[in-house]
């Protein structure tokens, strides 16, 4: 399974092959941190991590997209 980042200004996104959504981080209006979201696909459990700056955000986004693409390999 593959992935592919989608960067806007405010939000940075990985999505697999059919475009659904894996992982994501956004940054709230007024805020300078961001929130880095799993999508249900990765896991059930509501959990946000913060991000202090934005390619701090994108790394974590691309980490979890690559784990998640990598188990799902061998699934």
């Amino acid at each position: 399974m593959m992935f592919r980042l989608i960067e806007k200004p405010e939000r940075v996104y990985a999505v697999d092959e059919n475009d659904i959504e894996i992982v994501g981080a956004r940054r709230p209006y007024g805020h300078t941190e961001w929130v880095i979201y799993p999508t249900v696909r990765v896991t059930t459990r509501l959990h946000q991590v913060i991000a202090t700056s934005r390619e701090a955000a994108v790394e974590h986004v691309r980490m979890i997209a690559e784990l998640f693409t990598q188990g799902n390999d061998h699934a």
